[in-house]
């Protein structure tokens, strides 16, 4: 089978290699991979970045990897309604991410796609440590009760503290549904890719849990609310039983936003109701 050569995808902030093979029949690597190779357009100009992401879930989740006009990647399988592709990641670990359909182009016939979804958040592993039970029975009815349209995601996370963050300009926050508070800040496509982004409630529970079923690491942050877990560019935290995440897309040393990513937290805990 004729082979293309790799070509290359950024993931947390270094040069990685990503497969490519031929465009017709399959091929094995590890598992089963169907044929095609997705070159990534630029993103709508609507969102302000001029790369594709590649998520942890179908748009939610952690930004795994950042692709750019005209990468390529395996595609390993397809969303239930076709809107999403699965492509694979070889750095460092073996894992997929998802890339929305609509931004890329299929090299190849994709009818023998697998369909697939996301990690079942029932197999997610604990953080570290053995599982502590509730002492409070009824803690699944208080976030219920708890009316999330009150919280304001883009005064959590102001659009100061997202630039602080990101140690460049950025466009106003983009606001969520308000039974799902989230509040989104990209950077003009003139300037370094950035992205800052906030998730309370539900949503931030369901990334966490995502982002363990992936084994992602996870460290835990004393002096952060009830509870922190920080990960590459990314932190969770609990305030009794709201869970808020704190995401940040950079393609710089992310070792230099540990610090950072924890004093926001600090502030957004002290915001949250």
């Amino acid at each position: 089978m004729t082979r293309l050569p790799g070509t290359s995808l950024l993931r947390g902030g270094r040069l990685s290699q990503v497969a490519a093979g031929g465009v017709a029949g399959t091929i094995t690597m590890g598992a089963l991979i169907a044929s095609g190779v997705v070159p990534a357009r630029a993103a709508p100009a609507t969102t302000g970045v001029g790369d594709l992401p590649v998520w942890g879930c179908f748009g939610t989740g952690s930004v795994l990897a950042v692709a750019h006009p005209n990468d390529r990647m395996w595609v390993t399988a397809r969303s239930p309604d076709g809107g999403w592709y699965q492509v694979f990641l070889p750095d460092p670990v073996d894992q997929h991410g998802w890339v929305d359909a609509e931004n890329v182009d299929l090299l190849g016939d994709g009818s023998a796609l697998p369909i697939d979804g996301c990690p079942s958040v029932a197999q997610a592993p604990p953080a570290s440590g053995p599982a502590t039970p509730s002492a409070n029975p009824t803690a699944s009815a208080t976030l219920t009760a708890l009316d999330l349209t009150t919280i304001d995601p883009c005064q959590v996370v102001t659009k100061a503290d997202a630039e602080a963050l990101a140690r460049t300009p950025l466009f106003a926050g983009v606001p969520g549904i308000p039974d799902e508070p989230s509040c989104t800040y990209n950077a003009p496509v003139t300037g370094p890719l950035a992205q800052v982004s906030v998730y309370i409630g539900p949503g931030a529970k369901k990334t966490l849990d995502v982002d363990r079923a992936l084994k992602h690491r996870f460290v835990r942050v004393a002096g952060i609310a009830d509870e922190a877990l920080e990960e590459t560019n990314a932190i969770f935290l609990r305030k009794g039983d709201l869970w808020v995440a704190l995401e940040l897309v950079r393609l710089n040393d992310a070792a230099t936003n540990r610090r950072p990513l924890e004093r926001l937290a600090r502030t957004i805990a002290a915001r949250l109701p």
